[in-house]
């Protein structure tokens, strides 16, 4: 497995492992109404392709393919952070939370917070998140329910990115 920085090519695989993702691993706790508001097919790619470019955006890739994907704003908020349904359980999440940990770390960043789904739950506290509420979510006048979830972190005295 290679992490590897986001570029804009990767724009159309990730929306497609971000939809699969979400209608194939996320279905064990939401509806379908729910799933389909969520993560829609048809999007607005450019803001999708922009919100990539203006935080650290990573991919997993595996044998050429993107098998995850995440990234984090200055502030600590992990936006995205999906592995792809056919790669589950087998570290990825892992390697891609370690890699946003030591990027958080060299950049000063002292709190990481996520909103997090019913599914994602119980993997990011195995990884010593705290669910601080439990929230729900309007989208299109269809409510769900996630967690907002934060993990404080040891910084390091760097400003630099980690690399591959």
């Amino acid at each position: 497995m290679k992490i590897r920085s986001y570029n804009k090519n990767d724009l159309n695989d990730i929306h497609k492992l971000f939809y699969s993702t979400v209608h194939f691993i996320n279905c064990r706790d939401y509806s379908k109404d729910q799933l389909n508001v969520w993560a829609k097919d048809n999007i607005d790619l450019d803001s999708w392709g922009e919100r990539y470019l203006n935080t650290y955006s990573i991919v997993v890739e595996l044998n050429d393919n993107i098998v995850g994907f995440s990234n984090i704003e200055k502030d600590g908020t992990i936006d995205m952070f999906f592995v792809h349904k056919d790669y589950q359980s087998i570290g990825i999440a892992s390697l891609m939370l370690d890699h946003l940990v030591k990027y958080a770390k060299a950049n000063n960043i002292e709190t990481l917070m996520s909103h997090v789904s019913i599914t994602a739950k119980n993997f990011f506290k195995k990884q010593g998140f705290k669910i601080q509420s439990e929230d729900q979510v309007k989208i299109d006048n269809i409510s769900f329910t996630n967690y907002t979830m934060t993990k404080a972190i040891k910084t390091i005295k760097s400003n630099k990115n980690p690399e591959n």
